[in-house]
């Protein structure tokens, strides 16, 4: 008897063994998980909110030098249409603009110099250009010279026209905002009104404030008056918004 239950007492003994060392084991994996999941997880987080912040301030930069580089366009093409004319050609041209004009279209026209300089067709380098300044007069302009190197005819008329539908669309975007300067300043006084009514409130009737700051009553007329402001912040900017 005793020697038909020494296979089974093997098994068994196997079995009890194997389970004892997965519960070793379990108890390691899960003190790794709770030591290390927590920091992974915390390290990816902070790495998106890093990767988030990184591109929003790019943005920032592109879009502040973009609105610093529109304003030299229009002179930029004048300057490149009068290069043509006395014989030169379009790198020449740009060329010249980058030597004339101060930053950000010295840095950028010289980008697309050096670009070509680097056997970058010119056209693919003005493409470029327009990718990182990313507006839709830039586009036109470009568009407009790979359309004239298909098509031909005379680029410098060419990019005079395109000088004066900038020079036009410039003219009525400064109409535009004069004409919507007394909605944008009421926007502004209807935002602010609620703000300064509170503030007068809480410190000329500081029970009432109190009362506003610290009950439930006051959290949902707060969290009302929020919701109220940003509606009426979309609707006003939808009403200002004129598409050029």
């Amino acid at each position: 008897m005793i020697a038909a239950a020494g296979p089974y007492a093997i098994v068994v003994g196997f079995t009890v063994a194997a389970a004892l060392c997965w519960l070793a084991v379990a108890e390691r994996a899960q003190r790794f998980a709770r030591t290390i999941v927590p920091r992974t997880t915390a390290f990816a987080i902070a790495a998106a909110t890093n990767a988030r912040e990184a591109a929003f301030f790019r943005n920032m930069q592109v879009a502040r030098r973009t609105k610093k580089f529109m304003p030299q366009l229009e002179s930029a093409l004048r300057m490149i249409a009068g290069s043509l004319r006395v014989g030169l050609s379009l790198p020449q041209a740009l060329a010249v603009v980058a030597e004339e004009l101060d930053d950000p279209a010295k840095t950028e026209f010289a980008r697309v110099v050096g670009r070509t300089n680097l056997g970058v067709s010119i056209l693919d380098a003005l493409d470029e250009m327009a990718e990182r300044l990313p507006s839709s007069e830039l586009s036109m302009t470009v568009r407009a010279i790979r359309v004239q190197s298909k098509t031909g005819g005379d680029l410098a008329d060419l990019l005079d026209s395109v000088g004066d539908t900038i020079k036009a669309r410039r003219t009525l975007a400064r109409k535009v905002a004069a004409l919507t300067a007394e909605g944008r300043m009421s926007a502004y006084v209807i935002l602010a009104l609620p703000i300064g009514v509170g503030i007068f409130l809480t410190i000329s009737q500081p029970h009432m404030g109190h009362s506003l700051m610290f009950t439930m009553i006051g959290h949902l007329a707060l969290a009302t008056v929020a919701v109220l402001e940003t509606l009426a912040w979309i609707v006003i900017a939808q009403m200002l918004k004129v598409q050029l």
